[in-house]
């Protein structure tokens, strides 16, 4: 009888080491499956990482892209703004204001150019042969200065 105890115990003991080794069998399965998940997760953070990295850079080349648009249309903007302000000054510079002209009565079409011919000859005594491009009146009648 004492050797049947003696084998229980041992059944028992080789029983609980079964039962142990099962358990980390499931435990290691268990490790496994979750550095299984864990690599797949990186992997596919990886692969996005990578791609978000390819479209930083693209972006970087399109914004340094519209930088140097931006440049090149502001050097050109202040190109044409200088050449506008040349232009006018030459535009300005034979130009010739008179003031407190009488006008022409109401309902008549008055002959701009033949009024300051007329002033210029008569009234400031120029005899010289003048060449006038156009003449006009501003659009707001006299206010009497």
């Amino acid at each position: 009888m004492k050797g049947i105890e003696s084998k229980i115990k041992s059944l028992d003991k080789i029983e609980r080491a079964v039962n142990q080794t099962c358990s980390i069998d499931k435990r290691v399965a268990d490790k496994e499956n979750a550095a299984t998940f864990i690599t797949s997760q990186y992997e596919d953070t990886s692969t996005a990482l990578k791609e978000a990295t390819r479209r930083i850079q693209t972006l970087n080349d399109v914004c340094n892209s519209l930088d140097t648009k931006v440049k090149t249309f502001s050097d050109e903007k202040s190109k044409t703004e200088n050449k506008l302000i040349e232009l006018e000054m030459k535009t300005i510079k034979y130009n010739l204001v008179l003031y407190s002209l009488p006008e022409a009565s109401t309902g008549t079409r008055e002959d701009c150019k033949a009024t300051v011919l007329n002033v210029l000859n008569k009234i400031l005594n120029i005899q010289e042969d003048i060449m006038i491009d156009s003449a006009y009146r501003p659009t707001q009648k006299s206010r009497g200065w």
